[in-house]
């Protein structure tokens, strides 16, 4: 899944995409809550997971979508509970070891 950011602040839904892996370009470290946590969450009841980062270029051009474009090389996860692979930016990639999240009630996700 590729996407212009947040969708509720960009008023852009994310598209699915082709991307051909190109590289694995490093490891996305994070911290995760028990699903019964209330922050502030103790440092001790935190479990850390480790997930590869993939980069790869985008084969086919969104539709809809801005700042994602054709033959465009993007960084991406696996995400536990989703259908298909989800792109992250730098910044995602940078800030996301300070973020404790906890699990999605839904489809179990913690990305």
């Amino acid at each position: 899944m590729v996407h212009d950011g947040e969708p509720r602040r960009t008023k852009r839904s994310p598209e699915a995409c082709f991307v051909r892996i190109t590289a694995v370009a490093g490891g996305l470290r994070m911290p995760h809550a028990p699903p019964n946590a209330t922050p502030p969450v103790p440092a001790s009841v935190l479990r850390w997971t480790e997930v590869p980062i993939y980069r790869g270029t985008v084969l086919n051009a969104p539709h809809h979508l801005t700042t994602v474009r054709q033959n465009q090389s993007i960084g991406f996860v696996a995400a536990t509970g989703l259908p298909y692979p989800l792109q992250i930016t730098p910044e995602y990639a940078h800030e996301r070891g300070q973020w404790c999240i906890t699990p999605c009630s839904g489809c179990g996700s913690i990305r």
